[in-house]
């Protein structure tokens, strides 16, 4: 019988591929949320440890001057803005992402749906397989049978007392002639 082959591995091989290509590009989006989030907490801590060193010099009694609460307050809204821009990508990016999972899903769905219709007619090849390998050997266990010189005959067949009588060198073939 010839080898295994399915006829949609060409496909399978591209959808395999694609469901791959679907979850680097998922990585990647989760990835840049990371790197947002990462900014995001770095301009908060940035922007808390400017105001904190205003409050500790004012609490300390030293004079904080105008110029340095000027530069906190612009510094405070430079933040808001570069957080707001942020927030305004994150929500871009979720959307992304939802958008991402539900291709990388069809994806999945798709390969995992070859990968059953392969695994089924893998399974009908091996069961033609074995019925073709038992009928063989049935016919080899008949050839045998069959055949004078090679396979199995009567005489061979029975036990040895059967086989010495028929042999004519049994002492019962002896009495009996």
């Amino acid at each position: 019988m010839k080898r295994f082959t399915f006829r949609l591995d060409r496909i399978l091989d591209w959808r395999r591929g694609r469901m791959e290509a679907e979850q680097r590009g998922l990585e990647r989006l989760l990835a840049e949320q990371a790197h947002l989030e990462a900014q995001h907490a770095f301009l908060e801590s940035a922007l808390e440890a400017a105001r904190r060193s205003v409050r500790e010099a004012s609490a300390a009694g030293q004079t904080v001057e105008a110029q340095t609460l000027i530069a906190l307050e612009n510094f405070s809204r430079s933040v808001r803005r570069e957080q707001s821009r942020l927030l305004a990508r994150r929500a871009e990016l979720e959307r992304n992402i939802y958008a991402q999972r539900e291709r990388l899903m069809s994806a999945r769905r798709d390969f995992r749906l070859l990968e059953k219709l392969r695994a089924r007619a893998l399974a009908a090849w091996e069961r033609n397989y074995s019925r073709e390998l038992e009928a063989l050997a049935s016919e080899l266990y008949l050839a045998r049978w069959s055949d004078p010189g090679g396979g199995i005959s009567a005489a061979t067949e029975a036990g040895p007392p059967e086989r010495q009588r028929r042999a004519g060198c049994a002492p019962s073939a002896a009495l009996e002639r």
